[in-house]
C-alpha cells in the first residue's frame, strides 16, 4: 500500500503489523521522500506517554540501488531474536539518488516527527542502521543530529563528517562498525580508513571485521551484538520527560538511594529511562545499605549503558564486602566492556591482574571471563579493536594460579588455536607458547588501521 503525506502534515498507516510504505510529498504533489514502516500490531498511539507503554524506533537505510525496505528484515530478524518485536517500530528510508541527499536528511527529520506523532515513541530511544551509502546516513545523520539520533550501526561502507564536540562520549551519538573480508574490495579500506580518522574525534566506536561475511547486513553475530548495544544506550542530549523523572524519584537524592530497599519495578523504572540520565543518579545506589539492593543495581547496569561516571561508581563496588556484590560488579562490567567501556576496561584489567593479591583467585578468574565476554567476536578475526585486554589476557597466562592461567588460555585460543602453549606446565615449559602470545600480540596490534597520509581517499 503506497499512501501520501504532505510535508506539513504526515500522514498515519490504517493499520500496524504489516509492512506499509508511504509517500512525503512536496507542496506541488510531487514525492520528496518515500519510507516502509513496520509497526507492532496494536501499536500503542503518539498520545502515550506512559514510559513503560512507549516503543522505541530503529531507521534504516539502505544501499545504493536498492529497495526502500532493503536493509529492514536483518532489523526486523534481530528483534525477533532478542524478543523485542513488541517494543520496536521499524522504519526503512529510500534514496532516489545515488547517496541520500541533504533533502533527504530534512525529510527523514520529518518521518521521525510523523513517527512520534502516529506511534508512542520515546524520542531518547530512535537509532540508526545502515548499509553501503546507507551506513553514511546512518552515522552522519546521526552525528549531525544528536538531539534526534541515541546510537547509530553501519555496515560495508564508512562516513566523511565527522563533527567535534567537547565530551564526544556524552554529547554524541555511538557508532558500531562492521566490515566484511569478503565485501567489496573497495569498501574494506575505505571503512578501515573511516574508522581511523573518527578514532582522534573521541566518539564512542565499536569496530568489527569478520571473516567471510559479504556485503549483507544479515549476520547474526553481529546484529545481534550491534543492537543489544544500541538499544542499551538513551539519547544523550535530551531532556527527561516528566513521567520518566517520576521513574527516577526513588534515586532523585543520595540519601534516598543509600537508603532505598528497591522493588523488581523501581530497578525496572530505572533501566526503562537508562542512559546517561539514570547514571547521572544510580551511583548512591551501588552503595545502598541493602545489599540485595546493590546487587539489583550493578546488575542494571548490564541492560543499560549509564556511561563512563557510573561505572566509575560501579567499579568501586569491586572492594565490597560482599562477595555477591563484588561478582555482580564484574558481570556488569563485564557486559560493558564489551560494549567498548574504557572505565570497565580498566576495572577488569586492573582487578585480574597478578598484582592484585587481595582478590581471590575465583574472582579473578571472573575478571578474565568479563574480558573474554567483550573479546567474543574479535578473536580469531583479523583486527582487534580491545587490544588493551587482549594483552591483559596474554600476561594472564604467566600467572600464579592456574585457573586464571586456564580461564585466559580458554579464552585466547581462537586467536591461536594451534598454541603449543598449555596453562598447566610450570613457568619455564611455559615460556615457548608465551613467547609466541607476545609475538602474536605484536602483529595484531601492527594491523589496527592507521590515519592514511593526505591524498584522495578510496572512491565508491
Amino acid at each position: 500500500m503506497r499512501i501520501s503525506a504532505s510535508v506539513l502534515l504526515l500522514c498515519a498507516a490504517t493499520t500496524v503489523g504489516a509492512m506499509e510504505e508511504f509517500d512525503i510529498k512536496d507542496a506541488s504533489g510531487a514525492a520528496v521522500l518515500h519510507y516502509a514502516v513496520e509497526a507492532p500490531k496494536d501499536a500503542p498511539g503518539g498520545d502515550i506517554t506512559d514510559p513503560a507503554k512507549q516503543l522505541g524506533l530503529i531507521l534504516s537505510y539502505h544501499e545504493h540501488d536498492s529497495k526502500v525496505d532493503a536493509e529492514m528484515p536483518p532489523v526486523i530478524k534481530t528483534l525477533a531474536r532478542l524478543g523485542l518485536s513488541d517494543h520496536y517500530v521499524v522504519i526503512g528510508i529510500h534514496h532516489v539518488e545515488h547517496r541520500y541527499s541533504q533533502a533527504d536528511r530534512v525529510h527523514t527529520a520529518e518521518v521521525i516527527a510523523w513517527a512520534r506523532k502516529t506511534y508512542a515513541i520515546n524520542p531518547r530511544r530512535v537509532y540508526n542502521y545502515g548499509k553501503g551509502e546507507g551506513a553514511t546516513m546512518s552515522a552522519e545523520f546521526a552525528l549531525a543530529n544528536p538531539q534526534l539520533i541515541a546510537s547509530a550501526i553501519t555496515y560495508s561502507w564508512g562516513f566523511f563528517a565527522m563533527p567535534d564536540a567537547k565530551n564526544p562520549v556524552t554529547e554524541l551519538p555511538g557508532i558500531y562498525m562492521v566490515i566484511g573480508m569478503a565485501d567489496n574490495a573497495k569498501h574494506i579500506p575505505m571503512v578501515r580508513d573511516t574508522y581511523a580518522k573518527a578514532k582522534p574525534h573521541g566518539y564512542q566506536l565499536i569496530y568489527r571485521e569478520f571473516e567471510g561475511l559479504t556485503g549483507s547486513t544479515d549476520h547474526p553475530p553481529s546484529n545481534d551484538e550491534a543492537l543489544t548495544w544500541a538499544l542499551a544506550t538513551r539519547n544523550k542530549v535530551l531532556p527527561l520527560a516528566p513521567k520518566e523523572l517520576a521513574l527516577l524519584k526513588p534515586i532523585a537524592s543520595a540519601s534516598a538511594a543509600k537508603a532505598l530497599v528497591a522493588t523488581p519495578e523501581i530497578i525496572d523504572g530505572i533501566v526503562l529511562v537508562g542512559g546517561l540520565q539514570a547514571g547521572s543518579l544510580i551511583g548512591p545506589l551501588f552503595d545502598a545499605k541493602d545489599e540485595a539492593t546493590r546487587i539489583a543495581a550493578i546488575a542494571s547496569a548490564q541492560r543499560t549503558y549509564y556511561g563512563e561516571d557510573a561505572l566509575t561508581a560501579l567499579a568501586k563496588k569491586l572492594k565490597d564486602p560482599a562477595a555477591a556484590v563484588r561478582k555482580a560488579a564484574l558481570a556488569a562490567l563485564g557486559v560493558n566492556a564489551r560494549w567498548h567501556s574504557a572505565v570497565a576496561h580498566d576495572a577488569l584489567i586492573q582487578f585480574a591482574a597478578a598484582a592484585n593479591k587481595k582478590a581471590a583467585a575465583d574472582e579473578r578468574v571472573l575478571a578474565a571471563s568479563g574480558m573474554g565476554l567483550a573479546l567474543t567476536l574479535q578473536l580469531g578475526s583479523p583486527h582487534v579493536q580491545d587490544l588493551d585486554l587482549a594483552k591483559a589476557l596474554v600476561a594472564l597466562l604467566d600467572d600464579d594460579s592456574a585457573d586464571v592461567r586456564v580461564q585466559a588460555f580458554a579464552i585466547l585460543k581462537p586467536a591461536l588455536p594451534d598454541s603449543a602453549y598449555k596453562a598447566e606446565d610450570d613457568k619455564a615449559a611455559r615460556a615457548p607458547g608465551l613467547a609466541a602470545w607476545n609475538a602474536w600480540l605484536s602483529a595484531t596490534a601492527a594491523k589496527e588501521p592507521q590515519v592514511p597520509p593526505p591524498g584522495p581517499g578510496p572512491k565508491k
